[in-house]
């Protein structure tokens, strides 16, 4: 089975799991589909792996088996251990740029995707029937095991082929830093038991979803985040700038290299997932396009004046200059100003620094507690400004339920313990039912 075949596998399963969570999710789910997930979690395709198996994990029913016979926690716990190795082994790695034609979710997820669902379709029949037949060579192939937890609690050795990687190659250090940060977040917030004490970081500039119902992933300081949903999520800053005078400077370190608007906005951004609305498409921000190599302001790309780059690669450090004496923007890649400006319009609102991304990108923001990959003379970090707003922060884990315990209709995961007002509907989670808000 080829790279492609295994990203294409998993990501169909993934959008299927999601799409169905529940009891269609149920019929699809056999023993021998968790074995090739987690087998997967030591291939090329461990973060799409990961992914399926967290889609999965949405029917609480398949999170119980999976954490009881599959012992995913301590599947993942191993992997991560791995990785931070192999993290450890790595030479020091200079963010600097990289070449890569490195495949991004969102981009092989809608390749071809003309009859989307007719390829669905075959392919969801084709991965059934075929699953028994390849299992027997596959394992035998790959030389592996998977643990068993019995209901006495035998546990069996479990061994795995795992990946070797080159230490000189820089992409390999991305990947690994991409999945440890995955792994990490899932048992944290998928495979354990919910934290209802929430803690805000100690820093005092962090980045905060902007919608209630995002589900983008974030590390502990709120500095590092991931969208991993097929919408076009969107992350603000907690500080904001509000003088009228200065230059303001935060970089934005890229982990991948698809689609990403990274920029400064107001309040009064539309920034909205199920439109499709980033930072750049009002007149509310402005914004640079990672992809395009492009800035957006108002809803108009903006070209630069001079042949440019084509578009960023996993790696780059992307500067956001914001100059209020002169009233203007500018954008530069590894310090370099490839004339990526914009003249601005001074809000009398505070400008926050906004980071808009489209499924499965990754990123690393500095607003000055740490040191500048390239700094620029004479401007201040974004976290020396006054203006400050802080939302509490809010995780998505998926909650575990007891076997016999009824679960939301909407999810198939969280508790039954909602009702509506007036309808008196009342076989939701509390999770779910305030998602009714924002309909």
């Amino acid at each position: 089975m080829t790279k492609e075949t295994k990203i294409n596998a998993t990501i169909i399963w993934s959008m299927l799991a999601q799409k169905f969570a529940g009891s269609l999710t149920e019929s699809m789910w056999t023993d021998n589909l968790g074995n090739m997930l987690i087998q997967c979690l030591y291939d090329d395709n461990n973060i799409y792996s990961l992914l399926a198996i967290e889609s999965f994990a949405l029917t609480g029913s398949l999170k119980i088996c999976l954490m009881d016979q599959f012992g995913i926690s301590h599947v993942l716990q191993e992997l991560m251990d791995k990785v931070h190795n192999d993290m450890c082994l790595s030479p020091l790695l200079s963010f600097g740029s990289i070449n890569t034609d490195s495949p991004n979710l969102t981009l092989v997820s809608i390749k071809n995707h003309i009859k989307i669902y007719d390829e669905l379709k075959s392919a969801f029949k084709s991965c059934k029937s075929k699953l028994a037949k390849k299992r027997k060579s596959f394992r035998k192939s790959q030389n592996w095991s998977y643990k068993t937890l019995s209901n006495e609690g035998v546990q069996h050795q479990r061994q795995f082929t795992v990946q070797t990687y080159q230490e000189k190659d820089p992409l390999i250090f991305l990947d690994l830093r991409q999945l440890h940060f995955c792994l990490n977040w899932s048992l944290t917030n998928v495979f354990t038991k919910p934290n209802k004490h929430t803690t805000t970081p100690q820093q005092k500039t962090f980045l905060q979803s902007i919608d209630e119902n995002s589900h983008c992933k974030f590390n502990t300081d709120y500095l590092e985040v991931r969208n991993d949903t097929f919408f076009f999520e969107s992350v603000r800053a907690t500080t904001g700038i509000s003088s009228k005078t200065d230059k303001w400077y935060y970089e934005v370190i890229l982990l991948t290299d698809g689609i990403m608007q990274i920029g400064w906005g107001t309040e009064e951004c539309l920034l909205s997932f199920q439109d499709g609305n980033g930072i750049g498409d009002d007149s509310h921000g402005f914004a640079f396009d990672t992809h395009r190599c492009a800035v957006w302001a108002a809803g108009d790309l903006h070209l630069p004046s001079i042949d440019a780059l084509s578009k960023c690669k996993a790696g780059d450090v992307l500067g956001c200059l914001l100059d209020l004496n002169q009233d203007y923007c500018t954008f530069f890649i590894n310090g370099q100003d490839y004339g990526f400006s914009i003249n601005i319009i001074k809000s009398t609102m505070p400008l926050y620094p906004t980071i808009s991304l489209t499924g499965h990108q990754h990123v690393v923001a500095n607003f000055g507690d740490q040191p500048w990959y390239y700094g620029i003379k004479g401007a201040k970090a974004v976290n020396e400004a006054t203006t400050k707003e802080t939302k509490s922060q809010k995780q998505h884990p998926v909650t575990v339920v007891d076997d016999g315990e009824s679960v939301c209709n909407i999810c198939y995961s969280e508790p039954i313990n909602t009702k509506l007002f007036p309808c008196k509907h009342d076989r939701f989670g509390e999770n779910c039912a305030q998602t009714f808000e924002s309909w």
